[in-house]
């Protein structure tokens, strides 16, 4: 959260360039040639399903304002349905810090105006769940095309801790309404391993942000706006089949989220006005590595 922040675009080029990739891979994945065997729908339910650990690098940064860093585990997991060439799916996720995220920024003075560099810890964790829907296609029992569009929702929590004799800290709320649209490949090599890829893109329907500045003497909380911004996600990898169709998946992913400015809200002090603020663009990147187990 921040006075009086730039107000700026992001380039509608990335979003471009992202809906390119999500048909190119599309068309790639339903070709043919991944395997002499034609793809086919099957003809029975089928059920599916994984279970993901991971440990990621987290960055959320406000341009000339502050950015948290540091490592965080991860949680992912989901169950699908389908039957023929039609599959549901809900996915839940959640990652929380280690310990070691760090803040990075400054203390601001509402009467002087001013702003001195401050680093603290900061703890930080957030969840969703996601639905999706669309068309999947197979080879050999295996899934080799899932094309979907769907909905979800990401929920973030982060509380600064203050260092001794300083009280500037405060929690914030975050949560992300959004679109999702994407493909899940998988190019099988031989009976025993496939390679992965996934790709998909987010485009933010609502955001709300709640900043608890009661906890700094002003009249109330601060909830702010954000309906313009996107996100996306990048994985690759591969699966190592066992009997019955479960196999091990390990994946490298990045994760990604890029948010323009709030509305602004007022703040008060005792019924004096002190200064309009505005919750600022911001970047949110995820690095990471993820073991898992799928059926």
């Amino acid at each position: 959260m921040y006075s009086f922040a730039k107000i700026g675009n992001f380039s509608k080029g990335i979003r471009v360039r992202f809906f390119q990739i999500f048909v190119f891979l599309s068309v790639v994945l339903l070709s043919q040639e991944l395997s002499p065997q034609p793809i086919a729908p099957q003809s029975k339910i089928r059920l599916s399903g994984d279970l993901n650990l991971g440990i990621n690098y987290y960055q959320y940064k406000e341009p000339d304002v502050m950015d948290i860093t540091g490592p965080m585990f991860s949680l992912e997991g989901s169950f699908g349905v389908a039957y023929k060439l039609f599959k549901f799916q809900l996915d839940g996720f959640f990652s929380t810090h280690l310990g070691a995220n760090e803040y990075n920024g400054g203390l601001y003075n509402s009467a002087t105006k001013e702003t001195i560099a401050y680093s603290t810890e900061s703890q930080d964790w957030y969840l969703g769940i996601a639905s999706r829907a669309g068309m999947a296609f197979s080879v050999a029992q295996r899934e080799v095309a899932f094309i979907y569009a769907g909905f979800g929702y990401r929920f973030l929590h982060n509380m600064m801790i203050d260092k001794p004799n300083i009280k500037a800290s405060y929690e914030r709320d975050q949560g992300y309404l959004y679109f999702l649209l994407g493909v899940d490949g998988e190019v099988p090599i031989n009976r025993l391993f496939s390679f992965l890829a996934e790709f998909q893109y987010r485009q933010l329907m609502y955001g709300h942000q709640m900043s608890g500045m009661k906890e700094l003497g002003y009249d109330d909380d601060f909830y702010f706006t954000q309906t313009d911004g996107f996100g996306g996600r990048v994985s690759l990898g591969g699966k190592f089949y066992f009997h019955n169709q479960i196999a091990l998946k390990l994946k490298l992913y990045f994760d990604f989220w890029a948010i323009e400015n709030s509305d602004l809200v007022a703040g008060y002090q005792g019924g004096k006005y002190i200064s309009t603020f505005v919750e600022p663009r911001n970047f949110t990147r995820v690095f990471g590595a993820s073991v898992g187990v799928s059926f």
